[in-house]
């Protein structure tokens, strides 16, 4: 009799759990649609409106919920007021609330927040997407950072990541590598690669801007591409460092870059190349004030430098032709000694050498100016 003792009581411990099981799952059953309750913490299946969080390994809730669900496959039939943790998860109606996992998918709209490898809503956002993927069919009103993001309409807040997209209007910023807004954009892209194919109201900083037009602000970049109020111009000068140049300019009249060519042959290193940034002041329809900017690297084995700022004045000697006429004052550095003659402009007003590397000149600089685009 002692010897059946410890089986008399497991067996006893076992009809009570399952007793209790069974209680609790009649107790939770849904008796509008008659829906059968699982939950064994494996694979869990409740009907709608289920009183308690579902921790397993497959959670399956067959109507709307607000509760908590964690395990490794989250699936909620209709809409979420609560939390879903897991690798994946997916929402069918509306989501109030927290995804967490590798992958997130919400049918409908988001009101919260989504964070994982791949990140989607059927609808619109109200919150953020943090992920390497975050994909919205409908608006953004919040944040989505990852390595792509994209918005099928109206972006309200800001994206960044590697790549950024929106489809429709913009009200914020862009900032990553490649940033694409197909619509109008108020706000600023900052990448490597700025489109607002509708233009922009706002600021671009890049390396390559392009905009159907933009008020308000300029395109800061290397090349920037304006299609209505741009500025492009080609730009033959002498200066007192080189007496052969040529320029080629592109952006807005508030802020315009160049890339530069130039020529002396009484230098040892004859040609250098540069680039340089300039506005147009107009002062009326004949005169113009342009300040520039230069910085210029001699092509030689070891390379000198020089920084030039020129306030120059336009004057407009016929339609897209002007005359170009400023000082200048120019900083000039060496890789080696500086050689008293190899680089003092002949008709500088001035030139000084502080010491072995660096000197500075004073002079001037006249060209003519061909306007492309306007």
């Amino acid at each position: 009799m002692m010897t059946s003792t410890p089986f008399r009581l497991l067996a006893n411990a076992l009809a009570a759990a399952l007793f209790l099981a069974s209680c609790f799952s009649l107790s939770a059953q849904d008796t509008t649609r008659k829906e059968p309750v699982i939950y064994s913490f494996i694979v869990n299946r409740v009907p709608p409106n289920f009183p308690a969080p579902l921790l397993g390994f497959v959670n399956i809730a067959s109507g709307n919920q607000k509760n908590a669900q964690i395990g490794f496959s989250n699936q909620n039939l209709l809409s979420l007021t609560g939390v879903q943790t897991g690798f994946v998860n997916t929402i069918g109606g509306r989501l109030n609330g927290t995804q967490i996992g590798f992958t997130n998918v919400v049918k409908d709209s988001v009101k919260g927040l989504q964070m994982g490898f791949v990140n989607i809503a059927g609808r619109q956002v109200n919150g953020a997407q943090i992920g390497f993927v975050n994909t919205t069919k409908d608006s953004v009103n919040g944040l989505q950072t990852g390595f792509v993001n994209s918005t099928g309409s109206k972006l309200n807040g800001a994206q960044i990541g590697f790549v950024n997209t929106t489809k429709d209007t913009t009200k914020g910023a862009q900032v990553g590598f490649v940033n694409t807004a197909e619509k109008k954009i108020s706000g600023a892209q900052i990448g490597f690669v700025n489109l607002a194919a509708k233009g922009i109201s706002g600021t671009q900083i890049g390396f390559v801007n392009v905009a159907d037009s933009i008020t308000e602000g300029a395109p800061i970049g290397f090349i920037s591409i304006v299609r209505k109020g741009g500025y492009q111009a080609f730009e033959v000068s002498a200066s007192s460092l080189y007496p052969f140049n040529v320029a080629y300019k592109i952006g807005t009249e508030r802020l315009y870059t160049s890339v530069l060519l130039s020529y002396n042959p009484d230098y040892r290193s004859q040609v250098a190349y540069g680039a340089s940034l300039g506005s147009v002041f107009k002062l009326s329809r004949t005169f113009a004030f342009i300040p520039e900017a230069a910085i210029q690297s001699s092509i030689e084995k070891r390379q000198q430098m020089f920084v030039t700022l020129a306030p120059l004045f336009s004057i407009k000697m016929f339609s897209g032709v002007s005359l170009v006429i400023g000082p200048t004052t120019s900083w000039v550095h060496k890789g080696t000694q500086l050689s008293p003659d190899l680089y003092e402009a002949s008709p500088a007003f001035y030139n000084y050498n502080y010491d072995k590397r660096n000197g500075l000149s004073v002079g001037a600089q006249a060209g003519l100016r061909f306007a492309i685009k306007k």
